[in-house]
């Protein structure tokens, strides 16, 4: 009967000790990453309040003689203009997959 209790109290307080976990990883990582895009946000703010009907992109990353991000694959490099459909869906299934408790998994196909 007390192992039963025992066991029952520390599956209880493993799961919510993951997901406290879980949640300070995931709240340290939005922080940063938001510290990290955001000057790129705000120039692409600015660059749309001073003149929304030229496409931005930011020049820094698309110089010829820096080797980031120019050792990506063609197909994974930076390029002025809009994304292809194979580098949108990325981002939408990004977007779709599961957070907490589900497994992220890549999609099959």
């Amino acid at each position: 009967q007390l192992e039963q209790v025992v066991h029952i109290l520390s599956t209880d307080n493993l799961e919510l000790g993951c997901n406290l976990i879980e949640k300070a990883v995931v709240d340290k990582a939005l922080k940063d990453i938001e510290e990290s895009i955001g000057p790129a946000l705000q120039a692409r703010r600015e660059h749309k309040a001073r003149n929304a009907a030229v496409q931005y992109y930011d020049a820094s990353y698309i110089q010829p003689n820096s080797k980031w991000p120019q050792a990506l694959p063609d197909m994974l490099r930076p390029k002025p203009g809009p994304l292809s459909p194979q580098q949108l869906k990325v981002y939408k299934d990004f977007n779709a997959m599961p957070i907490g408790g589900n497994k992220a998994r890549l999609p099959s196909g």
